[in-house]
């Protein structure tokens, strides 16, 4: 609009006027070639003279509304080989600093991991000994060794002098976790101070040798109770069917269930439960259970059963003679020493 017909002049206004037009092609642009295009206002197909792509080209629209100008530069297609290479390169490039960040969240995960897992394996155990209960919180990561050094500490029972109850703790390197101590549970410790290790050197005075007497009026400890006739009717009626297992040359804590199935000087059943929280001993048979202070029994004597020798008899003097004695028949070997340290034998 208000352009001469001698700016188009290819064009008739005869639309019957055969005039030849120039010829044209449709630009046919490399897929591989770098292509630059400024400014980008054409949206139809561009007609283009055949001059290399390396030169500028210039093309009119032939448009009544509009007069549009584009320029484009094409350059050569780069080498597939290089391209290749650069591709790989960067690859490998963000590989590594993936791995980096990766490698720097795990870390940061696994810390923490950690951290929670010490945190939840700090323990606290109770220590009886003496017949008292001595608090110890400890992480389950240290060793054997180091427990007895807290106990050690609380007791003043040296590590060289202490049996700990509990099965595994013979290896003073090996960690709590791995011998399967849990977080609030209780077990025995045996042992004696250094002062209590000097005292049993010093002869013992008259009251001592008075009480000693007294107890040994009736039978004396160092016989063989399996020889004598009181002991031997009750041995002879053979192992109780339910009675619990009996083991040889292994020492365990005492279990949180009764000791029972045994047998008492009359031949009934018989039971033992150690309320440790109220210092008391319980025993019970079918007729009546008796609830002892611990802190009133004298003193635990035990000798194994010829032939039997997995299994002990008991003896728990409750007054000053030997018939303030309470027998009782096919105690578990395995328990005999926590028994005598709780009790005080």
């Amino acid at each position: 609009m208000g352009d001469s017909e001698q700016d188009y002049p290819n064009s008739s206004t005869d639309p019957n006027d055969k005039g030849e037009q120039p010829p044209t092609k449709k630009m046919e642009i490399d897929p591989e070639a770098n292509v630059s295009i400024s400014p980008l206002l054409c949206k139809e197909t561009i007609p283009v003279s055949g001059e290399p792509q390396s030169e500028v080209i210039k093309a009119k629209e032939d448009s009544p509304l509009v007069n549009k100008e584009i320029s484009m530069e094409l350059s050569p297609p780069a080498d597939a080989s290089v391209v290749d290479q650069v591709k790989e390169k960067v690859k490998e490039d963000v590989k590594e600093e993936v791995k980096k960040d990766v490698k720097e969240e795990v870390k940061e995960d696994v810390k923490e991991e950690v951290k929670e897992e010490v945190k939840e394996e700090l323990v606290d155990l109770k220590v009886m000994y003496n017949k008292q209960i001595y608090p110890i919180k400890i992480s389950l990561h240290k060793t054997v060794g180091d427990l007895k050094k807290m106990i050690e500490i609380a007791t003043k029972v040296s590590p060289a002098l202490q049996k700990v109850l509990v099965k595994g703790a013979n290896n003073d390197a090996a960690t709590l976790k791995s011998i399967k101590l849990t977080n609030g549970q209780k077990f025995l410790v045996i042992g004696s101070t250094i002062d209590e290790v000097m005292a049993v050197a010093k002869p013992p005075d008259a009251a001592t040798l008075a009480k000693d007497d007294a107890i040994s009026s009736g039978v004396s400890d160092s016989q063989n109770w399996c020889t004598l006739v009181q002991h031997r009717k009750i041995i002879d009626k053979g192992v109780p069917e339910d009675v619990m297992p009996g083991i040889m040359n292994d020492i365990d804590q005492l279990p949180s269930i009764p000791l029972h199935g045994m047998l008492s000087s009359k031949g009934a059943k018989v039971r033992l439960t150690f309320k440790l929280e109220s210092d008391e001993l319980w025993i019970g048979t079918k007729e009546r259970t008796d609830k002892i202070a611990i802190s009133t029994i004298r003193s635990v004597v035990t000798q194994p059963i010829t032939g039997f020798e997995h299994y002990h008899i008991l003896a728990i003097q409750l007054g000053p003679t030997e018939a303030s004695r309470f027998y009782v028949y096919w105690v578990p070997a395995q328990y005999i020493e926590a028994i005598k340290e709780v009790l005080g034998g």
